[in-house]
């Protein structure tokens, strides 16, 4: 809309849900089992457990970096990146030891990203940002995917098989005519049985997280705001992250 002469607002709302969340790749200890739990290290502010290795995300972000040419290795370095140890993982790990000696030299911070960005920070060349940018978000960690809204690849990724990506315009077709395609039941009915227990407490056919991007032109300047907006289940909606010019 023109505010006035000279001066145009636009906006789009996309759905964050239905994207691979890449913080799913760890999990707090004290979910994973006695042993992780018993992780000896110190905790960023406001963390109340260990971050560990979320094997099974791990798994499937692979899968979804193959099914695009990704190096698959970047899901390993993710692990690293974000979980509460200083050991890198073996093979394809990284720690502080490695980021220190890039230009600039940097550490990792050790907590879930605030950003999908932070993947350029880890040496992902920006070509394989730029096709992997699409399929994935940043949210908490245990959030779950909402598969109505989901790409066939993410869809594919997390289920194990090849079938949802492989026609797009099928996809596209099924969700003109569903309220959500495909369904819950149907989609479980596909999983691999050994992810199927953990993919079935992963998914949901609701959002509650979006992406608000706003660009504000004013004459010959453009300016561009980001907003990561939640949506409680009262319908209360507050902005969670908002950055400007870069997402």
């Amino acid at each position: 809309m023109e505010i006035e002469a000279g001066a145009v607002l636009e906006a789009s709302l996309e759905d964050q849900a239905g994207k691979f969340n890449l913080n799913s790749v760890v999990m707090a200890a004290s979910a994973a089992g006695p042993q992780q739990a018993a992780t000896d290290v110190v905790l960023p502010a406001g963390m109340s457990s260990p971050l560990v290795e979320n094997d099974t995300a791990v798994q499937q972000l692979e899968a979804l970096l193959a099914t695009l040419n990704i190096d698959a290795s970047y899901a390993t370095r993710l692990v690293d990146w974000i979980d509460t140890d200083n050991q890198p993982t073996f093979p394809g790990g990284a720690e502080d030891g490695f980021y220190l000696a890039q230009q600039p030299p940097h550490r990792v911070p050790n907590m879930p990203l605030t950003s999908i960005t932070e993947l350029l920070a880890m040496g992902m060349d920006r070509a394989s940002y730029e096709k992997l940018a699409p399929f994935v978000t940043a949210l908490p960690p245990d959030t779950k995917l909402n598969i109505c809204t989901a790409p066939g690849e993410v869809l594919d990724a997390i289920s194990g098989q090849r079938s949802y990506g492989l026609d797009p315009k099928e996809m596209i077709s099924q969700r003109a005519q569903f309220s959500c395609y495909p369904t819950q039941a149907a989609f479980l009915d596909g999983v691999s049985a050994n992810w199927k227990t953990y993919v079935s407490s992963h998914i949901d056919t609701r959002s509650s997280y979006f992406r608000l991007r706003t660009w504000i032109t004013i004459g010959t300047t453009r300016f561009t705001l980001y907003s990561l907006i939640k949506q409680d289940q009262s319908g209360q909606i507050r902005p969670i992250l908002r950055t400007f010019g870069t997402e």
